[in-house]
């Protein structure tokens, strides 16, 4: 059997924040007996760990709705959308978790760059770029918000009908080629995958529910294949 993605969120009555979440790099790093380092960067691309709001183990609903969905994603096997309450838009956040309709307000179809146009190739890979000084790192954008898309062709406003972005993928396909040297840019929303950390990941909110406690859910962002 093959993991897949299923284009769903977390139950609504799961709180998605205040969460932890930070990206991993897996740096390997070694020091040597005068101290000098070797470090490694095994991952081009970071993955995000999440860890959501402990109190939600308190709730049966929350918990019934827990099981549901590791039952319909098959615990940690499948992987499902999440909104990174940090970092889910073309443009920078006011506030974390701010509300769709503030940031949406915002949003242009000039906010990221994603390509340019060659007269030739029509379909392009909708991307966020972030930057500090002279350093850039230039992200993929696998999961965009499809009502949410601008498209921008020379900072021009491209009507919906002449292209279509996939989800899953971030696949941006023109029905005709840009021209060339047409700088293309897009705004919008995005959410990124993830899945159950492990098997076990609900096991300490069943056993803290049954005690009247607290736990945390762990989760794991996925590349998508």
């Amino acid at each position: 059997m093959t993991d897949q993605f299923v284009d769903v969120y977390l139950p609504p009555s799961v709180p998605g924040y205040p969460c932890l979440i930070s990206p991993v790099f897996s740096t390997t790093i070694t020091v040597a007996s005068s101290g000098d380092e070797g470090r490694n960067q095994n991952w081009q691309h970071p993955l995000r760990k999440i860890k959501l709001p402990a109190a939600q183990a308190r709730q049966w609903t929350v918990i019934q709705d827990l099981q549901k969905h590791a039952l319909v994603l098959a615990g940690p096997f499948n992987s499902f959308a999440f909104r990174d309450p940090m970092d889910f838009a073309t443009v920078d956040l006011i506030e974390p978790n701010e509300p769709d309709a503030s940031v949406l307000s915002r949003v242009t179809q000039s906010d990221q760059a994603f390509g340019t146009g060659d007269g030739v190739t029509r379909a392009f890979q909708l991307t966020k770029t972030y930057t500090r000084g002279p350093a850039t790192y230039v992200r993929a954008i696998g999961l965009p918000l499809l009502t949410d898309v601008k498209i921008g062709d020379n900072g021009s406003l491209v009507p919906g009908a002449n292209y279509s972005v996939s989800r899953p993928g971030g696949l941006v396909t023109f029905t005709s080629a840009p021209a060339l040297g047409h700088a293309l840019t897009w705004g919008g929303l995005f959410d990124i995958p993830v899945r159950f950390e492990a098997d076990d990941s609900l096991d300490a909110v069943l056993q803290a529910f049954q005690v009247g406690g607290a736990a945390e859910i762990n989760l794991q962002e996925t590349r998508l294949c």
